[in-house]
């Protein structure tokens, strides 16, 4: 392991008065050509979910000193070790460390692919979600560091009030919806003998979604439920009936709202608190239907894809026939419409705070970068296959902002693109097959591949 491949973005300023260029020129990004993967993770079969976790604080009680994982840190400052969780087609989710690939646990209680998997807001739970019906809560108490505001190596795109806000999580108590438990988030009903929880009674599972600010979760199966879940007891407190397979889903950013995307084109607008549908997008034409689904020409074929702002109650919704639209959780409008691809959409996710500058990626291997308020797209980018997945990051060191979108492709490459300058940056090797998922949080992206590896990408 060579903690000096990991991706730098940005270089050492040298004593030269020049002024600084926003854009930066291509060579400024350097990596060297081999494996870029800082570590990986193996698995029997192919990798279709991750989850990054907080970052890790163990020491080695018996020796008295740090462990291996905290000493490789500190040799790398700029570094800090967090928790993976990978799963796979073997039933089976994996829990390792992103710096050093040490594997902590595995969890082998499921019966088929494990297809979703998440951290609760805290890091204090991880559930796993299998195609088999069955969702697994593990408590991570132990593993996660108790106060992340002096571990945390920086959250993506979070400012100094949301980081002081999120860092003070753990003393706050928000209201569940309706009909929920009020508990307050610092306990936990599990006892240090039973650190994990099925849940079951679902039927095939397609996605889960913590809520942002509690312990409830929200899972969507193939027969059209929304299940919501209080996680630390193990307990249904509602289901939300759809009329097709739930393919997707998630939650606003302030936890209001419940946004389910279905194998039918439709998309229902949910509230938890009252177990109502608040709005409908569909692709039913009738008198009742909003004008703004008729002037930007609504029209879905099965949602495969949903992504939701972290500060707005906006949302972006892509479809299997390639069309993208940007929707108003609040009012039930559609805001806008994307340049639509020629196959299924894989890639949703808004480049910076705001919420008019967006990024799609599709089958047809091409990634688009569109301005929605200008209707302009700002940068197109070609793959040789099919894009599969992806996100964009904001990579700052304090006084330099540079915005990147990195997507995975079925060709087995990782690749990062300047989305300032539109120019493809690196390749990152790491995964020789398919790549299935992709995470970012703090200074890591990883990813899950067809050739039955997770492996872990540090940006410095």
């Amino acid at each position: 392991m060579e903690v000096e491949s990991s991706i730098s973005c940005f270089e050492e300023e040298n004593e030269s008065t020049e002024e600084y260029d926003s854009v930066l020129p291509h060579k400024e990004f350097n990596l060297n050509d081999t494996d870029d993967a800082i570590s990986r993770m193996f698995h029997m079969k192919p990798v279709h979910s991750i989850a990054i976790g907080k970052c890790i604080g163990i020491r080695d009680e018996a020796r008295g000193e740090q462990s291996q994982e905290v000493r490789a840190s500190a040799s790398a400052p700029q570094l800090k070790a967090r928790i993976i969780a990978s799963g796979d087609e073997s039933n089976q989710v994996k829990i390792w460390n992103s710096l050093t690939g040490t594997q902590y646990f595995h969890e082998s209680g499921h019966n088929d692919t494990v297809i979703s998997c998440g951290f609760s807001f805290d890091g204090e739970y991880l559930a796993s979600a299998a195609m088999d019906g069955t969702v697994q809560i593990r408590q991570m108490t132990g593993l996660v560091a108790c106060t992340p505001s002096l571990e945390d190596d920086g959250e993506n795109d979070d400012n100094d009030d949301a980081k002081q806000e999120r860092g003070s999580l753990k003393n706050k108590a928000f209201p569940p919806p309706q009909g929920l438990p009020l508990s307050s988030p610092s306990s936990s009903s599990l006892s240090p003998s039973t650190t994990t929880r099925m849940l079951t009674g679902m039927a095939e599972i397609n996605w889960l979604s913590w809520h942002p600010k509690g312990y409830f979760l929200a899972v969507g199966d193939i027969d059209g439920n929304i299940w919501l879940w209080d996680a630390r007891k193990g307990e249904c407190v509602s289901i939300l009936p759809g009329s097709a397979g739930s393919t997707t889903g998630g939650w606003s950013s302030d936890g209001r709202f419940l946004i389910g995307g279905y194998a039918n084109g439709e998309v229902l607008v949910w509230s938890p608190r009252s177990v109502q549908i608040l709005h409908r997008f569909s692709n039913a034409v009738g008198a009742g239907k909003r004008p703004s689904l008729l002037h930007f020409g609504f029209a879905m074929d099965e949602v495969t894809c949903l992504r939701c702002h972290n500060g707005e109650n906006v949302f972006l919704v892509g479809s299997k026939n390639g069309n993208v639209f940007l929707c108003n959780a609040n009012t039930g409008d559609v805001l806008g419409r994307m340049p639509s691809h020629n196959g299924s959409v894989e890639l949703l996710d808004f480049v910076d705070e705001g919420c008019n500058v967006v990024a799609t990626g599709g089958t047809d291997g091409i990634a688009r970068v569109y301005d929605i308020q200008e209707h302009f797209v700002c940068g197109e980018y070609r793959h040789p296959e099919a894009v599969t997945c992806g996100l964009t990051y904001r990579a700052s060191d304090g006084e330099r902002v540079r915005n990147l979108l990195f997507t995975g492709c079925s060709d087995g490459l990782t690749r990062v693109w300047g989305i300032d300058d539109a120019a493809c940056l690196k390749e990152l090797n790491g995964i020789s097959a398919c790549v299935l998922c992709i995470k970012g949080k703090g200074n890591w992206i990883v990813a899950g591949g067809d050739d039955h590896t997770a492996v872990a990408f540090a940006i410095s």
